[in-house]
């Protein structure tokens, strides 16, 4: 289920995905092409021309049947005959699935200078998703919340560079697992080379995540209202959206609860352990 993981406080982290990016010569892209058979061995080739996508696109199978993506020219890039001119030649995968897959290693290790561009952490947390409740920071103005019925539920919180999914690892993936598990995916975009990584200061803006094990009071039990609108959060109303009387009283209600401590310092290593595996090698 892990490839690399930091585990602090019954939490579990680990790296779910990675985008690096490289400059690749055209002639040495058309070398790898043939090396690998990209276009015959890939399990779907395609090219986009919008400007916001890669030219050549190539979804890509390991010897375990994990896919992989892998782009080169991206359309915002002017294109010439020069085939020693580089293009942007990316690739994104999952450490978990792919671990030590000897495809990605050797297309690795085919380039120099990477560039982490982005990476999902995964926290696992040994609870139900029942039991969340994602309170917004200031920075977070869009939740949104899927249910499709009793613990069926995924909280989608920011869209741009840092965002969050908050869903039921145990139902998504049919684990075989005793208990429950609920995962908090971080996605986060960069633009920092390998080698600068130690020097490397993990940013990342995360909602305040309590459990809904609050005690209530029993001049809580006296505001009917109270509670009606404690009972929407908690199934995915938007606490932003509440005045700021209720916003106050809820908020002092759930932080009665347990507060989700993710640790950034934990996050760094776990993602420091993934890419020195990797690209280590190349920088020794």
């Amino acid at each position: 289920m892990y490839f690399k993981k930091v585990q602090e406080n019954n939490l579990t982290y680990s790296i779910d995905m990675l985008r690096l990016r490289c400059d690749m010569a055209v002639k040495d892209f058309r070398k790898l092409e043939i090396i690998l058979g990209l276009r015959k061995n890939c399990e779907k080739y395609w090219e986009a021309f919008s400007i916001t996508d890669f030219r050549y696109n190539y979804n890509l199978k390991d010897e375990s049947g994990f896919t992989f993506w892998v782009g080169y020219i991206h359309n915002s890039e002017k294109v010439d005959d020069d085939d020693r001119k580089k293009h942007n030649f990316t690739i994104e995968f999952n450490p978990n699935k792919l671990k030590d897959a000897h495809i990605i290693k050797y297309i690795l290790s085919y380039a120099q200078k990477w560039v982490l561009k982005q990476f999902d952490v995964a926290v696992d947390v040994p609870i139900s998703i029942l039991d969340i409740c994602g309170l917004n920071k200031k920075r977070f103005k869009d939740i949104r919340t899927f249910n499709n019925g009793y613990d069926n539920k995924t909280f989608y919180i920011g869209r741009t560079d840092n965002r969050i999914k908050i869903y039921n690892k145990k139902l998504e993936s049919n684990l075989d697992i005793g208990g429950e598990l609920t995962r908090i995916e971080i996605t986060s975009k960069q633009d920092y080379e390998f080698k600068a990584l130690d020097y490397f200061n993990v940013s990342l803006c995360i909602p305040d995540i309590f459990t809904n094990d609050y005690m209530y009071t029993f001049k809580d039990y006296e505001d009917k209202t109270l509670l009606a609108v404690v009972y929407a959060v908690q199934s995915g109303f938007n606490i932003n959206d509440l005045t700021r009387t209720y916003k106050e009283k809820v908020t002092n209600l759930l932080e009665g609860g347990h507060k989700i401590e993710i640790d950034i310092k934990c996050i760094r290593k776990v993602l420091n352990q993934v890419l020195r595996f990797y690209l280590g090698n190349l920088y020794d």
